[in-house]
């Protein structure tokens, strides 16, 4: 967690000395930020978490986070920075699909341990039986279930862009359909008994 914060602290930085060298307004960046559709929902979402951090009981420890999670509002603001720093930088769709691409490749070797896992081989844990609850690379079951409940909508929609450029033709909801009784064929053939 320490990295992630000091590398989105870098890329801000980074941000910041490239935003002073162009000499940009700020106002028609603040224009171009509010009109992306997610982007009044995340101000509302860390208003929150800063209001409620203000109004704590224990505001050091909402700040900051407990010593084992170290997850607080600052980690809050560093996954807000994150999304705005990406939604800036975004250009083009052709961005927008090279980075779908690299969550989804980062997620490969993360879904493959935890079949690993569930399977009952384990070759850095071998003393251990993870396979009721899988915590592959990510060290929690919880954590793992919320990282790749993230990723399958872009596997998910990668999927049907497959689908649609095998199949050709016919409408969408039919080669949707045909999708689905292909995906519900691979669960039938490699996740049923």
């Amino acid at each position: 967690m320490p990295f992630f914060r000091f590398a989105v602290l870098l890329l801000l930085t980074a941000w910041l000395v490239d935003r002073i060298n162009r000499k940009g307004s700020i106002a028609g960046l603040l224009r171009k930020l509010l009109a992306r559709p997610l982007v009044l929902p995340a101000l509302l979402f860390i208003f929150t978490h800063v209001l409620s951090t203000i109004t704590s009981v224990a505001p050091h420890l909402s700040f900051w986070g407990t010593y084992i999670r170290v997850y607080g509002t600052y980690n809050t603001l560093c996954y807000a920075i994150l999304f705005f720093l990406i939604i800036l930088n975004l250009r083009s769709a052709r961005q927008l699909e090279r980075l779908i691409t690299v969550v989804l490749l980062a997620s490969l070797p993360v879904a493959l341990y935890g079949m690993l896992q569930h399977f009952g081989f384990d070759p850095i844990f071998p003393e251990y039986d993870f396979r009721s609850r899988v915590v592959s690379t990510i060290g929690n079951p919880i954590f793992l279930g919320a990282y790749l409940i993230m990723v399958i909508p872009f596997a998910f929609g990668r999927l049907l862009v497959s689908l649609r450029a095998l199949l050709g033709g016919g409408s969408l909801p039919h080669r949707a359909a045909r999708g689905f009784s292909g995906l519900s064929a691979i669960r039938r053939s490699c996740c049923c008994n």
